[in-house]
């Protein structure tokens, strides 16, 4: 229980810092930032911030997790654009649950699970969030947490996990982070091509459950 409070806690102070990130966003320069290529060739920043909820038992299947995703920093060379996003597999877990969307600088529509932006400025901002419990998944003894997105153009895409106590991070699969720290995984890249021609995001990390595991024993009575 004190664990789950105080895991509580902190995720709320993380709320409460990505609030202020995404204030921040057009204005930040920080030297962690890493730009591969000429600006004129990315077409926008997409920019993803992943919450991971902590759960009460270390045996749980799937973790609840919020993501929430912008759009911004259009190119000229692309206004106007429509983009019409999918919130299915395979870019997106088979469960995603809508709960937000819109735009500033645009149009946007949706009709199920898929939202029209159509965006008319380069200062253009269109956004959308969605939760689900199958993009943290448990194998083995620790969660495999993903991430995809693909574009026929060059992209930068920026992307921060967080997460809580009882969880640390302990590795990833396919595109390197930038940065890790205590509750925090982040990236800040340009995508290369695939042979497809289609430039593709695609990477996991693995936190582990610190939290010890409980066996229940049966209990024997003895009469006398």
């Amino acid at each position: 229980m004190h664990t789950t409070i105080r895991s509580l806690a902190v995720l709320i102070v993380v709320m409460l810092g990505m609030a202020l990130l995404h204030g921040a966003i057009e204005a930040a320069t920080g030297s962690n930032a890493i730009i591969l290529g000429s600006p004129a060739d990315i077409v926008y920043t997409r920019q993803v911030t992943g919450t991971v909820y902590p759960s009460d038992s270390p045996t749980t299947p799937a973790l609840t997790s919020l993501w929430q995703t912008q759009y911004y920093s259009f190119n000229a060379s692309i206004i106007p654009s429509t983009f019409p996003i999918s919130i299915t597999p395979p870019l997106f877990p088979s469960d995603a649950q809508v709960l937000t969307y819109g735009i500033a600088g645009g149009s946007a529509v949706k009709v199920g699970q898929l939202i029209t932006f159509v965006v008319t400025s380069t200062d253009s901002v269109f956004s959308f969030d969605y939760l689900t419990q199958k993009q943290a998944v448990l194998e083995g003894d620790r969660y495999r947490v993903d991430q995809i997105a693909s574009a026929n153009g060059q992209y930068r895409y920026i992307s921060t996990v967080y997460f809580t106590e009882p969880y640390h991070y302990s590795g990833f699969i396919n595109e390197t982070p930038t940065t890790v720290s205590s509750y925090t995984v982040s990236w800040d890249v340009l995508p290369s091509p695939n042979n497809d021609g289609k430039f593709r995001f695609d990477s996991s990390i693995w936190l582990t459950n610190d939290q010890p595991y409980l066996v229940l024993l049966p209990v024997v009575l003895e009469q006398y």
